[in-house]
């Protein structure tokens, strides 16, 4: 998680939150150890949720997916 100790009121206003955290996806290449892909959110969607736009926007890079549980969803199997 990024810690955010100031964020502006018109976007804490408009996201009717005091955010503190944000929450973060990365989809990363094991083997050179890049990050393909970063998903920053600061309305905390379920895992599955994210886990699935991620992957169908890499799916050209992709050859095999782990993740933690929080991420198991049938449609990604």
């Amino acid at each position: 998680f990024f810690d955010r100790e100031t964020a502006s009121r018109h976007y804490q206003h408009r996201s009717d939150r005091h955010i503190r955290t944000l929450k973060t996806t990365a989809l990363v290449d094991t083997d050179s150890c890049a990050i393909l892909d970063l998903h920053c959110s600061a309305h905390w969607p379920h895992d599955t949720q994210t886990g699935r736009r991620v992957a169908l926007r890499n799916t050209e890079k992709i050859e095999s997916l782990a993740g933690d549980k929080g991420y198991d969803d049938q449609s990604l199997r």
